[in-house]
């Protein structure tokens, strides 16, 4: 307990001294520098049974060089899945956060893909399975790290309020090889999508602004249970080896499914 409430204690601190410097994080440290275990210690005394935005990270795309000591990283490879902490009020656009990227526009970003969203729940979970403390909030590569929400009782569709800004959910992220490579843990990609902790993207419904530490006022796409799809049943639709296909046509009825992924199903279809 004398842990915790000292944690808080340096928490608030740091986001006084932060929020008088607006839109960055100064000396390159922020309450998210605090020990991970703290900082997902703080979230669930802070925010139980809330959903709330716990933190917000951009990033542009960067090139790396190769590095022969990396067996992941024997060649160079570019993205923008290197993302920094902010705070104070952050501006938010149809194609995402200002200030941030990606180096593949044609898997990436976009306005159905514009917010990337992570649970902070999920994130001791990797800790331990990984064995790396400093997996922490952006470790994902997400916009959003959020607390409260997770891929069982966030739906496809679910419009979201932050601040002055409105969401709306649209597909499961698709973890790929350069979340691997980051981590340098060949088969962390399979085992999102294996365990279903594969976070999910937002489309911008109206623009504004957000910061972190705001609540998530969730406006559930549908009230009755058969007429949702949560990121969870979705992703169980798209990586089942035998396509359901009266499930199938059922979530294409949803217009909120970005294109990407009502393109991917409609080849499931054709292809059954």
């Amino acid at each position: 307990m004398i842990t915790e409430v000292l944690a808080l204690l340096v928490q608030a601190t740091v986001f006084k001294i932060a929020g008088s410097h607006g839109n960055h994080v100064i000396g390159g440290f922020d309450s998210h520098a605090l020990p991970p275990s703290w900082s997902i210690r703080l979230t669930t005394l802070r925010h139980a049974n809330m959903q709330t935005l716990e933190s917000i990270q951009i990033g542009k795309p960067k090139d790396m060089a190769a590095d022969p000591s990396l067996p992941l990283s024997s060649k160079p490879w570019q993205s923008a899945i290197f993302k920094t902490p902010v705070l104070g009020k952050i501006t938010v656009g149809l194609e995402g956060i200002e200030g941030d990227g990606q180096a593949d526009r044609k898997n990436h970003g976009g306005p159905d893909k514009a917010i990337c969203v992570y649970p902070t729940e999920h994130l001791p979970f990797w800790q331990k399975q990984l064995d790396r403390a400093d997996f922490a909030v952006g470790a994902f590569g997400e916009n959003f790290s959020v607390a409260g929400l997770n891929e069982s009782s966030v739906a496809i569709g679910d419009q979201w309020q932050i601040g002055t800004a409105v969401f709306e959910v649209t597909q499961p992220r698709e973890p790929c090889w350069k979340l691997a490579r980051r981590w340098q843990a060949k088969t962390l990609a399979a085992q999102a999508i294996d365990t279903g902790k594969t976070g999910w993207y937002l489309r911008v419904i109206r623009t504004g602004t957000v910061e972190c530490g705001m609540p998530i006022d969730v406006t559930p796409v549908a009230p009755a249970a058969e007429s949702r799809f949560s990121v969870a049943d979705a992703n169980r639709l798209f990586y089942q080896r035998q396509p359901d296909v009266s499930m199938i046509r059922k979530l294409l009825e949803l217009p909120q499914l970005s294109q990407a992924w009502r393109s991917e199903f409609e080849r499931k279809l054709e292809s059954a």
